[in-house]
């Protein structure tokens, strides 16, 4: 579940993976690896539009470290608890 405080933008919004799925990063369906891009800390809730035209690098960077800050809030204020997944992703 995401924390609702991950939220970037409310308007015809969706989740967008930043890193993608694994396939930029030479990560295949099946690769044990793959599953640490569910983490939270991986995912953005952005415009439709800027999802479907793919995020450019510079804004993934921006994007990750808003998340990064969204993400620990929530768990600041007890909204979200980090899990097995996110520690794994933070590592990765």
């Amino acid at each position: 579940m995401i924390p609702a405080a991950c939220s970037t933008h409310p308007h015809e919004a969706g989740e967008a993976s930043l890193l993608g799925r694994g396939e930029l990063l030479g990560i295949r369906p099946g690769d044990a690896r793959r599953k640490i891009l569910s983490s939270v800390f991986n995912c953005a809730i952005v415009e439709e539009s800027f999802h479907k035209g793919g995020l450019p690098t510079r804004s993934r960077g921006l994007l990750l470290a808003v998340v990064y800050e969204r993400v620990m809030l929530a768990v600041a204020k007890g909204e979200y608890k980090i899990s097995d997944l996110d520690r794994d992703f933070r590592r990765w």
